[in-house]
């Protein structure tokens, strides 16, 4: 498991960070300021998944070598469980409230470049890098309101020890959260919502292309073409460009 994080979880948090870095010396424009919270979520997510479920993985084996073996080293009295079980308290919530985060985020870009395509009169309205940070600065309170309660979900024992609190083994709570909660605000809502963004930004861009084809349909093929060509250009563009 460790070697499988690291290669997924090391090389993703040096590109998410240097994204970070980027985006947060541009903030030209909306996407810049966007793009950075997203960035800066998946940080979060690659960072407490690194520091957390490799010693989980560890200590999980030292326990059940021990529950075979008792004469095998007490879990308890190893750094790499007692470093788990201490961790874990601060890295659960928090990888909870990032992984919220970061897919909203991706709902919010493409509500940015659904705006940008589809109504380009108002984008200079709604696109600003001071309205995104408006919407990154809700998206980091509605995660945060969302999963805190995460943080009341373990503790330690005396022995220090992780274990569930009352709170994580209530079935009504868990759910709640974990079964129908994160079946709408984590999986349904949010890609249903960029799928369905997604395909109205390309019927407009077909849309767009099919009525100036007709306008120009009496030039020549060359300049047809060309026109064509520019209006695919253009498009494309206003879909991707950072300056949107």
């Amino acid at each position: 498991m460790f070697r499988y994080l690291s290669n997924v979880c090391i090389p993703g948090c040096v590109t998410a960070a240097l994204s970070c870095t980027i985006f947060f010396r541009m903030r030209r424009s909306s996407l810049d300021v966007l793009l950075f919270g997203l960035s800066l979520f998946d940080v979060l997510v690659l960072t407490c998944s690194l520091f957390m479920y490799p010693p989980m993985a560890e200590c999980i084996r030292q326990e059940n070598e021990f529950s075979q073996n008792s004469n095998n080293t007490d879990p308890s009295k190893t750094w790499v469980c007692q470093y788990f079980w201490k961790a874990t308290l601060v890295l659960y919530p928090v990888s909870n409230i990032a992984q919220v985060g970061s897919v909203w985020m991706c709902v919010a870009v493409a509500v940015d470049r659904f705006l940008a395509v589809s109504l380009p009169m108002r984008r200079i309205t709604f696109c600003t890098p001071a309205n995104a940070a408006v919407a990154v600065s809700a998206i980091t309170m509605f995660s945060v309101l969302y999963r805190i309660p995460a943080a009341f979900e373990v503790t330690l024992k005396e022995d220090g020890r992780l274990t569930q609190t009352d709170l994580g083994q209530n079935e009504l709570y868990l759910n709640i959260t974990r079964v129908y909660g994160y079946m709408l605000v984590v999986l349904l809502i949010p890609w249903a919502t960029i799928i369905t963004l997604n395909v109205i930004i390309i019927i407009k861009i077909r849309q767009a292309c099919q009525a100036r084809t007709v306008l120009t349909n009496q030039k020549p093929r060359s300049e047809r073409r060309e026109e064509a060509e520019r209006i695919y250009s253009e498009n494309f563009k206003r879909l991707t460009t950072l300056e949107a």
